[in-house]
């Protein structure tokens, strides 16, 4: 007789938790799961708030093979902000774009903006929304399944992640950014918390907030020296989602999943 099957769900995204406290999703559905595999803290106490104790938080990972050279800050420069993802207004896009509008106040010839990814069909606003600002400029598609492009990444002082999607789990720009050795402005949103390290690896705000958004891309512009440390850091913490460091034979044992 074939041996019994042993039932794992390896949860994409941050929202399952919240759906069954909700009650969109019925908890019971899941009572045949030996263990839940969740990408945050936040997640895991959404489903103990439900019933289950047999949980465990894994990270995001990837396969990391290459870290590019960063290239470092110069007195003088301008300060290069990324956003790379789906551009989409709950991406936070439009506060980006609002925060800029904001700064461009006292910081004009000091900062740029390069906006990559595909353009929601829905957010027909972006480009009328950009094209009165000069440092805002959006570059199509940054596809870093070709290694070289993480060199592009790297050229970057920060990135900007300001997302309220309802959607979101661990989000894989982030460690994209930190192999890059970019740190990262993001919101208090999800896991969010639990991958960026406040002022080492980026800074946390709170969501929907602009001025907050301003004020920690100000900080950024004002204090370029501190962009190295915190390059470093990004990258050091990078290792920690690698595959290769994630997903070790010790870890499949030891919850029983091999």
């Amino acid at each position: 007789m074939p041996g019994k099957r042993h039932l794992f769900y390896w949860v994409i995204g941050g929202t399952l938790g919240q759906r069954m406290l909700q009650g969109i999703v019925n908890p019971k559905v899941y009572s045949s799961v030996e263990l839940f595999v969740v990408e945050g803290n936040e997640m895991k106490q959404d489903l103990m708030a439900c019933g289950y104790d047999n949980v465990i938080v894994v990270p995001n990972f990837k396969k990391i093979d290459y870290i590019p050279p960063t290239t470092r800050h110069k007195q003088g420069q301008k300060t290069r902000f990324v956003f790379l993802s789906r551009i989409i207004e709950q991406k936070g896009c439009t506060y980006i774009i609002q925060a800029a509008e904001k700064l461009n106040a006292n910081f004009k010839n000091r900062f740029e903006i390069d906006f990559y990814g595909p353009i929601d069909n829905g957010y027909t606003c972006f480009s009328t929304l950009i094209s009165g600002l000069k440092n805002v400029n959006y570059k199509g598609f940054l596809d870093l399944r070709d290694s070289k492009n993480y060199d592009v990444l790297a050229t970057y002082d920060a990135m900007l992640f300001p997302t309220f999607w309802p959607g979101e789990g661990f989000p894989g720009v982030v460690i994209d950014a930190y192999i890059s050795g970019v740190p990262v402005i993001a919101t208090d949103w999800h896991f969010n918390k639990d991958i960026i390290i406040e002022g080492q690896t980026g800074f946390i705000i709170p969501p929907h907030d602009v001025d907050a958004l301003a004020q920690s891309m100000e900080k950024v512009i004002q204090r370029p020296e501190m962009l190295e440390m915190m390059s470093d850091f990004c990258q050091n913490k990078a290792k920690d989602y690698n595959v290769n460091n994630v997903i070790t034979m010790e870890f499949l044992h030891n919850n029983g999943i091999v």
